[in-house]
């Protein structure tokens, strides 16, 4: 007799803890809103950054990409791993607010300079480097959302919390009309939980077919980067 208080105490509680959980489950609009406006008002980020795409018929992966972004719109990559290793980017080159100068490698010393969305600096892409901050993502997925709503079709579901890089996240899934002017028939995206920016998003089109997945680890934001990260002359860069 006396353990029955117990257990209808430990069953009351994992029914509360069951249906708090699902009450805060949040609304996709909300946290688009809100990584919205958390982009709108940092200064700068940092990120090693993971991207596979579809390029032609092949998926092409291309990791730990030392990415940063300065507003109003600076940005830096390096490749540190794989075939393109030591490739080092900045947009815009200065004195050309048009153009990005690029090198191919630690022993290449010549300097390029390159229109931003020209097949030479988009081979190996489906977006230039112009589309790569994460500005330009959550300006897709809140047009594609109010989109949606404003034609009553498509699915936005919460898929609960999963890990990205080792910190928690919200899962979302959005599925959408093949070739109806969305970003892909079904997008997976995570935000991060503790600042509701993009941690991981994957693009799938007609048929189930990965088009491009993109991926922001060991994010940083706000952490005082200047014109000197963005100047070719910095002595840490290869150009």
């Amino acid at each position: 007799m006396t353990n029955k208080p117990r257990i209808f105490a430990a069953t009351a509680a994992l029914f509360l803890s069951v249906y708090a959980t699902a009450a805060a489950a949040p609304d996709a609009g909300d946290l688009i809103n809100r990584a919205v406006r958390k982009f709108d008002t940092l200064h700068d980020y940092t990120c090693v950054l993971t991207r596979e795409e579809l390029i032609g018929d092949k998926l092409v992966r291309q990791e730990n990409i030392v990415y940063k972004f300065k507003k109003p719109f600076s940005v830096y990559m390096k490749w540190t791993t794989g075939k393109e290793k030591d490739i080092e980017a900045i947009f815009p080159k200065p004195g050309r607010q048009d153009r990005l100068i690029a090198h191919l490698g630690k022993f290449n010393i010549i300097n390029f300079t390159l229109d931003p969305s020209g097949r030479l600096a988009t081979k190996n892409s489906r977006h230039s480097i112009l589309e790569s901050p994460m500005g330009y993502l959550l300006t897709r997925v809140k047009e594609n959302y109010e989109l949606a709503k404003k034609r009553g079709e498509g699915q936005i579901a919460y898929g609960g919390e999963a890990l990205v890089d080792g910190h928690r996240t919200h899962l979302f899934s959005g599925k959408f009309p093949d070739n109806a002017g969305y970003y892909g028939s079904l997008v997976l995206l995570n935000f991060y939980a503790d600042n509701s920016l993009p941690a991981r998003v994957t693009v799938y089109g007609p048929g189930g077919q990965l088009l491009e997945k993109y991926e922001y680890s060991e994010l940083k934001v706000d952490s005082g980067l200047s014109d000197h990260d963005f100047d070719p002359e910095n002595p840490a860069y290869g150009f």
